[in-house]
């Protein structure tokens, strides 16, 4: 027993850290070989791993594919409720329009003939006179013009200088000169504002009608009988007869505030005007041109330019000049 505890000899080496020789070393190997043994990964397992890498591939190519058709579907749901309104059909504008601003009793309303084309208030009028003259539309240009009137006497059954057409509107008897009998003829009395009817004023008349136009301030009278239009607003207003003669009163503004004389000499290069040619009314001055079918004016404030034409139509009779005359000379502007 006390033997185990003996020290070994100094120099000899211990059993375990002896250098085995060559034939040892075989023995070693042999016997490491028979204790290790190697493992490997089943093959039924590695073939699960494949699979589940291609399962998430699918996955991910799914994920991407959704993401694709939602953003479509989003973009397309954008155009459908958020379209353009440049894209909308939008419903055309009625073309004629009328002016209702005032009720009237009876309205007649009409469309604006084909062959008798509206016009309305340039700009710039020189020129306008020599425009007064011709039947044909200057291109570019858009003008208060008249048309020439054939150089025939007019059917006029008393002689009265009224045409059977105006005594008929005013309801005057074409075989009397003065149809009410109160010894005035019906061509004074009208001319006068008068009723060549009946008593009182030619307001009082029922074939005549009162136009009041409420945006530039005037009132003025007509034939109930012809349809009144406006033509493109309130600036433009047209009295038509049922032959497609018409009148047309045109506003704009006088931006430099001048006398209707300097307005008109600067756009007709005109030095004189003739004291025949000058007219006025109620709170207004004007020019009447050489034929008389056009009358130029402006307010007492020199606020608006207005232009009141007389437009014969496709047959270029005068049949309604006094007509026109007594539009003219009811115009009140203000008040």
């Amino acid at each position: 027993m006390f033997g185990l505890f003996k020290k070994q000899k100094e120099g000899a080496p211990k059993e375990e850290n002896k250098i085995p020789d060559k034939g040892g070393e075989e023995e070693m190997e042999k016997r490491m070989g028979e204790e290790v043994a190697i493992h490997t990964m089943p093959e039924k397992f590695r073939q699960d791993s494949l699979k589940t890498n291609k399962a998430k591939q699918t996955g991910i190519f799914v994920m991407v594919g959704g993401f694709i058709f939602i953003i479509v579907i989003g973009f397309l749901l954008y155009l459908f409720i958020f379209k353009s309104p440049g894209e909308k059909q939008v419903a055309p504008a009625p073309e004629d329009q009328t002016y209702t601003s005032e009720p009237q009793d009876e309205e007649i309303v009409a469309s604006v003939p084909e062959e008798v084309p509206p016009v309305t208030m340039p700009e710039d009028l020189s020129g306008l006179e020599e425009v007064a003259t011709s039947t044909a539309p200057i291109e570019g240009e858009l003008l208060a013009t008249s048309t020439p009137a054939e150089e025939i006497t007019l059917e006029d059954g008393d002689g009265d200088g009224l045409s059977s057409k105006e005594e008929a509107l005013v309801g005057t008897s074409d075989g009397s000169v003065d149809s009410d009998g109160d010894s005035y003829s019906d061509f004074q009395e009208i001319m006068n504002l008068y009723n060549p009817a009946g008593s009182g004023k030619l307001a009082d008349n029922p074939n005549v009608g009162k136009y009041i136009n409420g945006t530039f301030n005037y009132n003025v009278l007509y034939p109930v009988n012809w349809s009144r239009t406006s033509v493109g607003g309130d600036d433009s207003i047209m009295f038509k007869s049922e032959d497609n003669q018409f009148i047309q009163i045109i506003v704009q503004p006088n931006t430099d505030k001048q006398s209707i004389q300097d307005w008109y000499a600067q756009q007709f290069a005109a030095e004189t005007v003739g004291l025949e040619q000058e007219v006025s009314g109620t709170g207004w001055s004007g020019i009447r041109s050489a034929d008389g079918l056009i009358v130029y004016l402006t307010d007492s404030s020199r606020n608006y330019l207005f232009v009141l034409s007389y437009n014969v139509g496709p047959r270029g009779i005068l049949d309604y000049k006094n007509i026109f005359a007594v539009i003219v000379e009811s115009l009140a502007i203000g008040g």
